[in-house]
């Protein structure tokens, strides 16, 4: 194939490994789209979550399991001093919680 003075003569493997790859790395790049998707979803409900009033955490802790508290969720917490913590996740079934 002739493009202007340029003569194009592409070889076999490299035509074959570029079919190959073409669906693969176009495959990647859907994923990406998605993955990005579930990312903005994410940001979206930390968002949404740390707009939300602070919840006592006195009234959290009783019977607490990890799936009855959000992900990420703004807690009042009072001791001789009111300060605010967060729980931001779990270890070993008990919520991690910092100050």
């Amino acid at each position: 194939m002739r493009i202007g003075a340029f003569d194009f003569k592409p070889g076999f493997w490299p035509s074959i490994a570029t079919l190959v790859l073409l669906p693969f790395l176009f495959g990647l790049g859907i994923w990406q789209l998605e993955r990005a998707d579930w990312k903005q979803g994410l940001v979206d409900q930390h968002t949404d979550s740390t707009k939300q009033p602070p919840v006592l955490l006195e009234s959290l802790l009783p019977g607490m399991k990890h799936t009855s508290i959000a992900r990420l969720q703004h807690v009042a917490a009072t001791t001789l001093n009111t300060s605010c913590c967060w729980i931001t996740g779990h270890t070993r079934g008990m919520p991690a919680i910092t100050y």
